[in-house]
């Protein structure tokens, strides 16, 4: 190479530099152009790392932690909170989501059933006269009825619903403050046909609703009865407000809601109402299919329903406490249970498989175990749950193997 050609080669690669430097120096415009560069990049990669998350399907898990829980069929579980509550006919406790005792409770119940709510949750001896409230906490107050317990409900400030019946047809209706004072007691008359189904207490313990079937000449009939506490009722009268009746339909279950909004779950059709010293009808959504599971919380409700003869699917629909359809869900395969997670999530229960949705619908996990599922709690980060299944409760990290 000639000296000229090598002194203008030096003089490219001097001019190359310098014009890199420049590019890269700390001053003026350039500086900001590159500073907003390599901002937007980042934008870019989180964006799509988002939406990596959001639309990757996932069909492992990783057990973080893990703890025998010796369970078996006479063993039940509830969430509360961030809590899993199990009870059995020997006590209850609460186990967090790091698989630690919180605190354990000893009674004793031949049949023990459970209404929660947010700040507390009640087990009741079903034919028996036992209560026992609880909070976070553990034990708040037991409670001995004068008669047999058929349903419950808590309210959010530990106050207790109770229907109960004696051997005749007479059902009575009972409220019990957390200090364990009964508040309001009635008794219950509906005729020889007459039978009380459901029972629900409003979050302020001010408003109970009850479900009524009656069975005339081979036709059955609905009736959803509204009390309101808020005040002693007249003389004469009692602390009936309303009453709404349905032909030709059954209704087993009713749940309140936020404030004075309740739905009144029936096996043809779903009816909202709303209003407590006048509650009025809100809204009523007929089923078109058969319901295989019916599930709830505060603020949503969930319909499980058969995909009929032409698939082997189901189809999740999630509604709020007016009746308006808010997420609708295709589901691949059967599954017999459904539950909603406090991150927003649904998953599906089918003995030892398992499915997780997202909130808006797109499918997140399915999977299996070598044991049957009990209930799924969200620990607060994406890929973190809880997996309470017989045998053991296990801390998971869902995986891509």
């Amino acid at each position: 190479m000639s000296e000229a050609a090598n002194k203008e080669k030096q003089n490219w690669i001097r001019q190359g530099w310098s014009d890199f430097k420049k590019i890269f120096s700390s001053d003026g415009d350039k500086k900001k152009k590159r500073k907003w560069l390599v901002l937007i990049i980042c934008i870019v990669i989180v964006a799509l790392f988002i939406l990596y998350r959001q639309v990757l399907e996932f069909h492992h898990y990783q057990a973080v932690a893990s703890t025998e829980n010796n369970a078996s069929e006479a063993i039940d579980y509830a969430s509360f909170g961030n809590l899993i509550i199990r009870y059995g006919n020997d006590g209850a406790s609460a186990i967090a989501t790091d698989n630690t005792t919180v605190w354990e409770e000893t009674f004793e119940m031949e049949n023990p059933i459970i209404s929660v709510r947010n700040n507390y949750f009640a087990i009741a001896d079903q034919k028996g006269k036992t209560i026992v409230i609880m909070n976070r906490d553990g034990f708040c107050q037991q409670i001995s009825t004068d008669l047999p317990i058929q349903k419950i409900d808590v309210s959010d400030i530990g106050s207790v619903a109770v229907l109960m019946q004696d051997e005749g047809s007479i059902s009575y209706l009972g409220l019990y403050s957390l200090s364990g004072k009964k508040t309001a007691e009635g008794t219950l008359h509906f005729g020889n046909s007459g039978y009380p189904l459901a029972l629900a207490i409003s979050e302020d313990g001010v408003n109970l609703a009850l479900s009524v079937l009656d069975i005339k000449d081979g036709q059955s009939k609905s009736s959803v009865n509204f009390y309101n506490f808020a005040h002693a009722p007249a003389e004469g009268k009692d602390n009936q407000v309303a009453s709404f009746s349905y032909d030709n339909t059954v209704i087993p279950e009713i749940s309140y809601g936020t404030g004075t909004k309740l739905v009144a779950f029936g096996d043809d059709k779903i009816i909202s109402f709303q209003g407590g010293a006048d509650p009025q009808e809100k809204n009523v959504l007929e089923l078109e299919g058969t319901v295989r599971s019916i599930v709830h919380n505060e603020d949503r409700i969930g319909l499980l329903y058969d995909q009929g003869d032409d698939g082997d699917g189901s189809t999740l629909v999630l509604y709020d406490y007016d009746g308006s359809e808010k997420q609708h869900y295709s589901i691949n395969g059967l599954y017999t249970n459904v539950g909603l997670l406090e991150n927003g999530e649904v998953y599906l229960v089918q003995e030892k498989n398992l499915a997780i949705y997202r909130k808006y619908g797109r499918i997140k996990f399915t999977g299996s175990a070598d044991t049957p599922f009990y209930t799924i709690m969200s620990q607060g980060k994406g890929m973190h749950y809880v997996f309470v299944r017989e045998g053991k409760t296990e801390q998971v990290r869902l995986s891509l193997f």
